[in-house]
């Protein structure tokens, strides 16, 4: 079967074994922009891309097929962290009190589970879910994803600028936002399928992982790569360590694109 016709045959999206390598549940086929995204997780796997037709309507409503979305409310319990001294101290480590600041709608402090929780939004202002950091010592999960629909990152374009920097959590995406970068946190060193979509819109990308993590940036490259121009910087720390100053060296390119 060729690939037009095992895709026309799916409901989307969809994800199971490849049927060019045979990899366990490594193939992953979605819908971005009435276009269709394939790609195959496994290295040694060459199936990926982008089709060149794209869906009428009529196809568009059968293969989106209404999914009900779990709504997430954000309790009432949750307040700001500012009113919690493990929180505020949290946010303050990281230099983070002035992004709070601009952002008082993205931060809650969660008294319950004690952690540090960051709103997940689609660019509409939607939330989608949200993530805690743990601010206990030794708790397992550290970051614990409550509810995150739609693959949405935690990321907030405010800068104009059409390059975005993809990072691994919440305090690294809050921190390089605050100096003026367009962030993306990943929640994750990963990006399922429907988590592409929220990238499309900028005309480059970058990729800034914790030095230790070298190979995955490189699968995460060469996974992008085929939508969008995707680098990898090279960091001696994760990003949420960086000075300001290391920041304006290592992301001057970046700042002057």
């Amino acid at each position: 079967m060729d690939l037009k016709s095992f895709i026309t045959s799916l409901s989307l999206p969809w994800r199971g074994d490849c049927i060019n390598c045979g990899g366990k549940n490594s193939l992953s086929i979605s819908i971005v922009d009435g276009s269709i995204l394939y790609y195959c997780f496994r290295a040694s796997c060459k199936l990926r891309g982008k089709t060149e037709y794209t869906l009428s309507i009529l196809e568009l409503k059968n293969y989106n097929s209404p999914k009900e979305e779990i709504k997430f409310i954000i309790p009432n319990f949750w307040v700001s962290p500012l009113q919690n001294k493990f929180c505020y101290a949290y946010l303050q480590r990281y230099n983070l009190i002035d992004f709070y600041s601009k952002h008082v709608d993205r931060i809650r402090y969660d008294p319950r589970e004690h952690r540090c929780v960051f709103i997940l939004k689609d660019d509409e202002g939607v939330i989608k879910g949200a993530v805690g950091r743990s601010l206990a010592f030794k708790t397992s999960p550290r970051w614990f994803v409550y509810t995150r629909n739609d693959g949405t990152p935690f990321y907030i374009n405010s800068t104009g600028s059409n390059v975005c920097i993809l990072v691994e959590d919440c305090i690294s995406a809050s921190y390089l936002i605050d100096n003026n970068l367009n962030s993306a946190a990943l929640l994750g060193t990963n990006i399922p399928a429907d988590t592409v979509k929220y990238l499309l819109d900028y005309d480059k990308l970058y990729i800034a992982l914790d030095p230790d993590a070298i190979s995955k940036a490189l699968q995460l490259q060469h996974q992008l790569s085929i939508y969008k121009p995707t680098y990898i910087i090279n960091l001696p720390c994760d990003p949420k360590y960086l000075k300001q100053e290391q920041i304006k060296e290592l992301f001057k390119d970046v700042l002057n694109d």
